[in-house]
Protein backbone atom coordinates (compact mmCIF):
# COMPACT_ATOMS: atom_id res chain seq x y z
CA UNK A 1 0.00 0.00 0.00
CA UNK A 2 1.24 3.06 -0.97
CA UNK A 3 0.23 7.01 0.74
CA UNK A 4 0.19 10.02 -1.41
CA UNK A 5 0.37 13.48 0.60
CA UNK A 6 -0.36 16.74 -1.31
CA UNK A 7 2.20 19.49 -0.87
CA UNK A 8 -0.17 21.86 0.71
CA UNK A 9 -0.87 19.07 3.71
CA UNK A 10 2.55 18.25 3.93
CA UNK A 11 3.10 21.66 4.72
CA UNK A 12 -0.57 22.01 6.85
CA UNK A 13 0.94 19.25 8.43
CA UNK A 14 4.45 20.50 9.55
CA UNK A 15 3.13 23.66 10.35
CA UNK A 16 0.35 21.87 13.02
CA UNK A 17 3.94 19.86 14.18
CA UNK A 18 6.20 22.09 14.75
CA UNK A 19 3.52 24.38 16.78
CA UNK A 20 2.68 21.50 18.69
CA UNK A 21 6.91 20.65 19.16
CA UNK A 22 6.99 24.04 20.87
CA UNK A 23 3.97 24.37 22.84
CA UNK A 24 4.82 21.12 24.95
CA UNK A 25 8.31 21.09 25.05
CA UNK A 26 9.86 24.77 25.21
CA UNK A 27 9.39 25.05 28.72
CA UNK A 28 11.80 22.46 29.37
CA UNK A 29 14.10 22.27 25.92
CA UNK A 30 14.12 26.24 24.94
CA UNK A 31 14.72 28.04 27.88
CA UNK A 32 16.13 31.69 27.88
CA UNK A 33 19.55 32.55 29.20
CA UNK A 34 19.22 33.03 33.34
CA UNK A 35 21.18 35.81 35.24
CA UNK A 36 24.00 33.29 35.80
CA UNK A 37 24.58 32.52 31.97
CA UNK A 38 24.40 36.11 30.84
CA UNK A 39 27.26 37.08 33.51
CA UNK A 40 29.38 34.01 32.69
CA UNK A 41 29.26 35.53 29.03
CA UNK A 42 29.81 39.05 29.94
CA UNK A 43 32.46 38.24 31.77
CA UNK A 44 34.05 35.87 28.78
CA UNK A 45 33.46 38.71 26.81
CA UNK A 46 34.87 41.77 29.13
CA UNK A 47 38.13 39.44 29.34
CA UNK A 48 39.27 39.01 25.44
CA UNK A 49 37.24 42.69 24.19
CA UNK A 50 34.18 43.27 22.36
CA UNK A 51 35.40 42.18 18.41
CA UNK A 52 36.84 39.08 20.27
CA UNK A 53 33.80 38.20 22.02
CA UNK A 54 31.62 39.26 19.22
CA UNK A 55 33.58 37.01 16.84
CA UNK A 56 33.75 33.40 18.95
CA UNK A 57 30.07 34.49 19.38
CA UNK A 58 29.13 34.74 15.93
CA UNK A 59 31.74 31.57 15.16
CA UNK A 60 29.58 29.45 18.14
CA UNK A 61 26.37 30.45 16.52
CA UNK A 62 27.28 28.97 12.68
CA UNK A 63 28.59 25.91 14.44
CA UNK A 64 25.57 25.39 16.34
CA UNK A 65 23.77 26.15 13.05
CA UNK A 66 26.12 23.51 11.38
CA UNK A 67 25.23 21.11 13.96
CA UNK A 68 21.50 21.79 13.25
CA UNK A 69 21.62 21.80 9.11
CA UNK A 70 23.85 18.20 9.97
CA UNK A 71 20.73 16.64 12.18
CA UNK A 72 17.66 18.28 10.23
CA UNK A 73 17.50 18.23 6.38
CA UNK A 74 14.43 21.21 6.73
CA UNK A 75 17.54 23.57 8.42
CA UNK A 76 19.51 22.87 4.64
CA UNK A 77 16.44 23.49 2.19
CA UNK A 78 15.91 26.20 0.39
CA UNK A 79 14.07 28.65 2.95
CA UNK A 80 12.91 31.39 0.88
CA UNK A 81 9.39 29.32 0.24
CA UNK A 82 8.64 29.83 3.81
CA UNK A 83 7.03 32.84 6.33
CA UNK A 84 8.64 34.18 8.39
CA UNK A 85 6.98 33.04 11.04
CA UNK A 86 7.27 29.71 10.21
CA UNK A 87 11.11 29.69 9.69
CA UNK A 88 11.10 30.57 13.20
CA UNK A 89 8.92 27.93 14.64
CA UNK A 90 11.06 25.38 12.35
CA UNK A 91 14.50 26.78 13.74
CA UNK A 92 12.38 26.64 17.36
CA UNK A 93 11.63 23.02 17.30
CA UNK A 94 14.66 21.53 15.81
CA UNK A 95 16.47 23.40 18.34
CA UNK A 96 14.16 21.34 20.84
CA UNK A 97 14.17 18.42 19.01
CA UNK A 98 17.95 18.26 19.26
CA UNK A 99 17.75 19.31 22.87
CA UNK A 100 15.89 16.12 23.42
CA UNK A 101 18.05 13.95 21.44
CA UNK A 102 21.68 15.04 23.39
CA UNK A 103 19.67 14.67 26.59
CA UNK A 104 18.59 11.27 25.37
CA UNK A 105 21.99 10.54 24.00
CA UNK A 106 23.57 11.96 27.43
CA UNK A 107 20.98 9.19 29.56
CA UNK A 108 21.72 6.32 27.37
CA UNK A 109 25.41 5.93 26.74
CA UNK A 110 24.37 2.49 24.91
CA UNK A 111 24.27 2.58 21.63
CA UNK A 112 20.85 1.87 19.95
CA UNK A 113 20.70 1.02 15.98
CA UNK A 114 16.72 1.43 15.29
CA UNK A 115 15.52 0.46 12.01
CA UNK A 116 12.98 3.33 11.71
CA UNK A 117 11.13 1.52 8.94
CA UNK A 118 10.61 -1.86 11.05
CA UNK A 119 9.21 -0.66 14.51
CA UNK A 120 7.05 -2.80 16.49
CA UNK A 121 6.95 -5.73 13.00
CA UNK A 122 4.61 -2.78 11.52
CA UNK A 123 5.56 -2.63 7.49
CA UNK A 124 5.72 1.06 6.82
CA UNK A 125 4.71 1.54 3.47
CA UNK A 126 6.60 4.30 1.96
CA UNK A 127 5.75 7.89 1.74
CA UNK A 128 5.52 10.06 -1.52
CA UNK A 129 5.12 13.90 -1.31
CA UNK A 130 3.12 15.02 -4.81
CA UNK A 131 4.41 17.89 -6.21
CA UNK A 132 1.80 19.82 -7.73
CA UNK A 133 4.13 22.63 -9.07
CA UNK A 134 7.19 20.91 -9.50
CA UNK A 135 7.67 21.66 -13.18
CA UNK A 136 7.61 25.69 -11.82
CA UNK A 137 9.64 24.75 -9.03
CA UNK A 138 12.48 23.38 -11.28
CA UNK A 139 12.16 26.05 -13.75
CA UNK A 140 12.48 28.57 -10.30
CA UNK A 141 15.86 27.00 -9.10
CA UNK A 142 17.17 26.63 -13.02
CA UNK A 143 16.25 30.27 -13.69
CA UNK A 144 18.01 31.01 -10.38
CA UNK A 145 20.98 28.91 -10.90
CA UNK A 146 21.39 30.60 -13.99
CA UNK A 147 21.10 34.21 -12.61
CA UNK A 148 24.18 33.14 -10.27
CA UNK A 149 26.04 31.89 -13.28
CA UNK A 150 28.87 34.55 -13.43
CA UNK A 151 29.28 33.49 -17.16
CA UNK A 152 25.63 33.82 -18.14
CA UNK A 153 25.87 37.21 -15.69
CA UNK A 154 28.61 38.98 -17.68
CA UNK A 155 27.16 37.60 -20.80
CA UNK A 156 23.35 38.98 -19.87
CA UNK A 157 25.27 42.35 -18.88
CA UNK A 158 26.97 43.10 -22.63
CA UNK A 159 24.20 42.38 -24.23
CA UNK A 160 22.19 45.11 -21.47
CA UNK A 161 25.31 47.59 -22.72
CA UNK A 162 25.11 46.80 -26.06
CA UNK A 163 21.59 47.09 -26.33
CA UNK A 164 21.23 50.64 -24.27
CA UNK A 165 23.86 51.77 -27.19
CA UNK A 166 21.71 50.84 -29.93
CA UNK A 167 19.03 52.96 -28.45
CA UNK A 168 20.80 55.82 -27.91
CA UNK A 169 22.17 55.53 -31.22
CA UNK A 170 18.81 55.45 -32.64
CA UNK A 171 17.33 58.62 -30.51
Amino acid sequence: MEYRIGKTTTLESLKKFVTAVIDVFSEEYLRKPNNEDIARLLAHGERRGFPAAQEACRKDVESAFGVLQARFTIVRGPARFFLLETLQKIMKACIILHNMIVEDERDDNEVVDLDYEQIDGVDNPPLQVLNEQSDGFLAYIERYERIRDQEIHFQLQSDLIEYLWKLQGES
